[in-house]
């Protein structure tokens, strides 16, 4: 169903030759760009694999629509000038499902491309620069002109927003001396700030840590010398309670630091801070305690600040080897729940939190919480008294930014449910089981509904009364009617329990991970798909098969087909190893056999000895409910793996090194190799840089030749360089492929 808030588009989607797991849903491998600006129009290309036929896109949020698509891989997404800001939700979606969501980005400052250029580009900023790390060692430049006492700010978005690279950004001055350089801040994203001295033209450089590029490199580079935001102290809000911040940041309207003040809604878990002509917001959290700031000094026992819980204490290691101690009172048994927010908001900072007894014996130390470098504590009091509550930075490290948020407070009990993937398929007529995780936060102990809500026409579910000693885990399970059309949608799997009278609701979140060493996204909308059933599996061989480089090596593919089913079965090569040695051809397996191959050639450049791999869809045709064909595949598990034996046809030239005479002609000897049988193989030379310099003719051998003369003749009105390199080339064909071997003749002066 189309919505404003979920935005159908149409779009062709090619396969991309990115690894993965076997499946039967589509893939999006990136976005170019990642992101547009509000008001505008977006071509983007889109990468993906695994969806043979035209698909949709499901953008999360209202304000995003399609126009008509351009070229296939295109789309041009249109833009409001009214939509929200900030990271919206893009699926592929087809017949078979919905792929993994990955961000695009909507901001507000002007938008433009770069294009690889081997020179540096000027820009006018504030803009942002939506560019690619391709290929390997790409350095992309700009041409920034500044002047004295102009403060620039330079943030790259790329792990952010799902793209393997690792940004350092360098900025250098009209004489390349480096003047600034960034790696990481807040994350795995580079910033560079810096202020100008002298007025020039700076040329910033953007590159990957390790110096790797590949086209899913993607990135945002936003230059601005207007106000960008850093963080906010105290780091969160008391909800339905107006408060003052400290925002830092760069460019505001007090320098460094600009004042703030909101009342957060009953209904906000985190609160956006937007300032007028500021690129990116912060997100702040909202909590039920009372927030309070650190008063100094607290930094030994005797200076302990006294605090009375509930409250949440928002403070700074200001200094290295920086100590904050609190002091609180408790009774006997009384159970207090302590929680530390530090990484979790992107700080630097990780904090160790240890508990004493006002006799300065040590009752618990924590570091980590599993899942998070934050410390999180359910503290059952042993008696009545004081408790010395103390908070270190575990490197000893201190500044203005490593800030931490602690609360203290009687434990509320809460549930947590989470799904593990983001998107699942049911057949129409079929059932379906989603495994769902339960977790019991702080001594939950109520009975609870589990079920799922926004659920495809057709689609039911069978919701569950789970008592309180219910399991870690349960399995909400789906039916699907007979005869639906295949559609999918998001849907919701919500966790519905009592709380004080007043019912609570939890959605189930999925994690995902686009990016190694990425923050995941996390998600409550999981997509469901009515799916039609793909009536067949595909298998190859686990044998490790020789082939040669060049020839088109037949890979054997077997079928297993449902009952009835006699159709052809399109096989399609998906996935070849990234070394781009092996070609993938098209191949069929024919009405009624349950065996056929694919053609895959192994490129001149693969090294003998070594094994090369590619995967194989098999693409049918399946009649819908609709009246429709709409074509469904399935990927065969495993891959098809070829070991590259030597060539079929081999060159060698005797001498390979020969001086040359003036006005005379150059003769080489040219002996080949056949390993099966062939045509004539046809000998020549190719002479880059000089096509002039040099005049030959070709050589050509009959299957009952091995050996013959190539005789090269300089043309006396040019100039030959001292050495001159000639690429010569024995051509031929095997069963009607092309087959060729090469070697060089390097030409010498006397």
């Amino acid at each position: 169903m189309i919505t404003d808030r979920n935005v159908l588009l149409t779009v062709a989607i090619f396969l991309c030759s990115a690894g993965a797991f076997a499946q039967t849903t589509p893939q999006i491998g990136y976005l170019f760009p990642a992101g547009g600006q509000r008001g505008s129009n977006v071509d983007v290309h889109l990468e993906g694999k695994y969806m043979p036929a035209p698909c949709g896109i499901w953008v999360d949020g209202s304000g995003v629509s399609s126009q008509t698509e351009t070229t296939e891989g295109q789309l041009r997404l249109s833009i409001a000038k009214d939509a929200a800001p900030g990271n919206r939700l893009i699926r592929i979606v087809s017949v078979q499902g919905g792929s993994t969501p990955r961000p695009f980005v909507i901001g507000d400052l002007p938008e433009q491309l770069e294009h690889n250029n081997e020179t540096a580009k000027a820009i006018k900023f504030p803009v942002t620069v939506n560019g690619q790390l391709n290929p390997q060692g790409d350095i992309d430049e700009f041409e920034l002109l500044l002047n004295p006492g102009q403060q620039i700010v330079c943030a790259v978005a790329a792990r952010s927003i799902g793209s393997p690279c690792d940004t350092t950004l360098r900025l250098l001055d009209s004489d390349g001396r480096v003047v600034a350089i960034s790696n990481d801040h807040r994350g795995l994203d580079a910033l560079l700030v810096y202020r100008s001295s002298t007025s020039g033209t700076f040329t910033l450089q953007l590159y990957s840590f390790d110096l790797s590029g590949r086209p899913e490199h993607v990135y945002r580079l936003t230059v601005t010398d207007g106000p960008y935001l850093d963080y906010a102290f105290p780091a969160g809000l008391q909800r339905g309670t107006e408060s003052a911040l400290r925002l830092a940041g760069w460019n505001l309207a007090g320098g460094s630091s600009a004042s703030y003040s909101a009342t957060p809604s009953a209904m906000e878990m985190v609160h956006e801070i937007m300032l007028p002509g500021c690129p990116n917001r912060l997100l702040v959290p909202v909590g039920e305690s009372a927030e309070r700031s650190e008063n100094e000094p607290n930094n030994t026992v005797k200076a302990a600040e006294s605090v009375v819980i509930p409250l949440t204490v928002n403070g700074r290691f200001a200094e290295p080897g920086d100590v904050e101690f609190f002091r609180i009172t408790a009774t006997k048994s009384q159970k207090l729940k302590f929680d530390i927010a530090a990484a979790k908001l992107g700080f630097a900072t990780d904090a160790l939190l240890t508990i004493s007894n006002d006799q300065g014996r040590i009752l618990k130390t924590i570091d980590d919480a599993p899942g998070t470098r934050d410390p999180s504590l359910l503290f059952t009091a042993p008696a009545d008294g004081e408790y010395i509550v103390a908070l270190t930075e575990r490197a000893e490290r201190g500044d203005s930014d490593f800030i931490y948020r602690l609360t203290i407070a009687e434990p509320r009990p809460d549930l947590r449910i989470t799904v593990k993937t983001s998107e699942f398929a049911i057949e129409s007529g079929a059932e379906l089981e989603i495994p769902v995780t339960l977790t019991k936060l702080d001594g939950f102990s109520d009975e609870f509904e589990l079920t799922a809500i926004d659920l495809p026409t057709g689609v039911t579910v069978d919701s569950q009364m789970l008592p309180a000693k219910s399991s870690a885990s349960a399995k909400l399970k789906f039916h699907a009617a007979e005869g639906l059309h295949f559609s999918g949608k998001p849907i919701r799997i919500v966790a519905r329990f009592k709380r004080d009278g007043k019912s609570v609701e939890r959605v189930a979140q999925a994690a995902v991970t686009l990016v190694a060493g990425a923050a995941p996204i996390r998600t409550g909308k999981i997509w469901l798909a009515v799916t039609p059933h793909v009536p067949f599996t595909l298998a190859t061989t686990t044998v490790i098969l020789e082939a040669n480089r060049m020839a088109a090596f037949r890979f054997p593919v077997t079928t297993v087909r449902d009952e009835g089913f006699q159709g052809q079965i399109r096989l399609v090569g998906v996935d070849p190893d990234r070394r781009g040695t092996v070609i993938p051809l098209s191949g069929m397996i024919n009405y009624d056999s349950n065996t056929g191959a694919i053609p895959l050639i192994i490129q001149s450049k693969a090294v003998e000895g070594t094994t090369h791999r590619c995967r194989v869809m098999g693409v049918v045709e399946v009649d819908g409910p609709d009246g429709q064909k709409h074509s469904v595949f399935r990927v065969a598990k495993g891959s098809m793996a070829m070991g590259c034996q030597p060539n079929l046809l081999t060159l060698s030239v005797e001498p390979n090194r020969v001086t040359r005479r003036p006005g005379g002609v150059i003769e080489a000897s040219v002996a080949v190799v056949r390993r099966t049988s062939m045509g004539n193989v046809t000998i020549s030379a190719t002479i880059p840089q000089y096509p002039k310099g040099l005049n030959f003719k070709p050589v050509t051998l009959t299957s009952d030749q091995t050996q013959a003369t190539l005789r090269l003749r300089p043309v006396d009105s040019v100039q030959l360089p001292p050495r001159v390199t000639l690429k010569i080339l024995a051509e031929s064909l095997c069963d009607g492929l092309p087959i060729s071997a090469a070697t060089t003749l390097t030409l010498v002066a006397p």
